[in-house]
């Protein structure tokens, strides 16, 4: 599956009723990188997602029009200033899973990610990464306060946020709490 770029998107998945909007980053035949729009226009990060998760596209609907406008206004009335989405550089010849896990980890920062099995969605540092496990030092989201360490498979993620104003925020409260 080959996604249109530099089109906005209505991003629907296998497991949701509901869905994100987005525009391509990067992609390979696997895996896609999308930039995260929210409901006002605002890009606020990334997610990462394997194609086969994606269950449907809608492309030019009435609510991406609105949204598109709202992109406009935003460029023309900076409001956003303490926030700009840092570009990263991704390889498609290779797994962008692998690429965004390794970022996170080399910079110490959140990710939140979805597995094939359930909806859960599990918010954390990357602790360690060895042969096809990544080990996960979760962070509760309505305290900022690290409460499990879990290892998962890699080929098991369906999803990851990463780069995110919420991750970001979190990871800010987390430190300065905790570490302080």
């Amino acid at each position: 599956m080959i996604i249109a770029e530099s089109k906005l998107i209505e991003i629907y998945t296998k497991n949701k009723d509901s869905f994100s909007v987005g525009k391509v980053y990067c992609q390979n035949d696997e895996q896609v990188v999308f930039e995260d729009i929210d409901t006002q226009g605002k890009i606020i990060g990334y997610y990462a997602m394997k194609k086969k998760y994606i269950s449907k596209l809608k492309y030019e609907t009435e609510y991406l029009k609105k949204i598109y406008l709202y992109m406009q206004y935003a460029k023309e009335h900076d409001y956003s200033g303490w926030f700009s989405l840092e570009k990263i550089k991704l390889d498609i010849d290779k797994s962008l899973f692998d690429q965004v896990i390794n970022i996170a980890k080399k910079n110490n920062s959140i990710i939140t990610v979805g597995r094939e099995e359930d909806d859960k969605l599990e918010t954390a540092y990357v602790k360690d990464i060895y042969n096809e496990d990544i080990t996960l030092e979760c962070i509760d989201i309505s305290n900022a306060k690290l409460y499990d360490e879990i290892t998962m498979k890699l080929n098991e993620i369906n999803f990851i946020e990463f780069n995110s104003v919420d991750n970001l925020l979190l990871e800010y409260a987390n430190k300065k709490k905790y570490n302080s």
